[in-house]
């Protein structure tokens, strides 16, 4: 055997051995985190997993998805045979998928520019109860009574009208609902009920109530309006 190829085998043993000394190095582009010391607080937990490259994001939320919540909760509110527990079902409902500043906004018209904030934030909140309470008292029974949705379409860059119906025993009830984006979430602040307008309504009267008895008589017609619909659900 010769002295070179002795020589060759040996350079061959010795780099072999010093491969497999070696840690494996991460392939270019990902750095592997370090290992905790022994003492470090985080030593011997499991590590969260790192989110894998093109996951896809969330979906955005769809216009649809506050109208659909909000006609889940009026099935119930038909279901259920106390006034006090479809206040209680409608309320939360009514508070994530409206948006009673834009309602109150719209139904005061240029009126609102005049108001105090104290009053507007008083308006804003009475809003939302005159919703719960006239849906409350507006559907007593369930009669297999269903929503359907029909199609939506935009009307500005940031609003949209989502069009449904509600089928019940004896009549099919067009709703149209006007949709605002806020941020990324769609709230309701219009129902077109056979094409009247609720925001219109309210427009016309509180207007006329502002004329009239300025913004102290728009809170008490408002109050009145909520007593009524109590009244109208007591008789039921």
């Amino acid at each position: 055997m010769s002295r070179r190829f002795l020589t060759v085998l040996f350079l061959v043993f010795n780099l072999g051995m010093y491969a497999l000394a070696e840690p494996a190095t991460p392939s270019a582009g990902h750095p592997q985190p370090a290992a905790p010391s022994a003492g470090h607080p985080s030593a011997g937990r499991p590590q969260p997993a790192t989110p894998s490259a093109g996951r896809p994001l969330p979906a955005a939320p769809q216009p649809a998805t506050p109208v659909n919540k909000f006609h889940e909760g009026l099935i119930k509110v038909m279901r259920s045979t106390s006034y006090s527990d479809r206040i209680q079902l409608l309320t939360p409902i009514v508070e994530s998928s409206f948006d009673t500043t834009t309602v109150a906004r719209v139904a005061l018209g240029r009126n609102w520019r005049k108001m105090e904030d104290q009053h507007k934030a008083t308006i804003t909140d009475l809003m939302g109860e005159v919703i719960v309470t006239s849906y409350a008292s507006r559907f007593p029974t369930y009669t297999q009574q269903y929503f359907e949705i029909l199609g939506q379409k935009s009307i500005k860059s940031n609003r949209v009208i989502v069009r449904t119906q509600l089928h019940t025993d004896s009549e099919l009830v067009d709703l149209d609902y006007q949709l605002v984006d806020l941020d990324g979430q769609w709230k309701i602040f219009d129902v077109v009920a056979n094409g009247v307008s609720d925001l219109s309504l309210k427009r016309a009267t509180y207007s006329a109530t502002f004329e009239s008895s300025g913004v102290t008589g728009v809170i008490e017609e408002i109050r009145q309006t909520i007593k009524d619909n109590q009244d109208k659900a007591s008789v039921h």
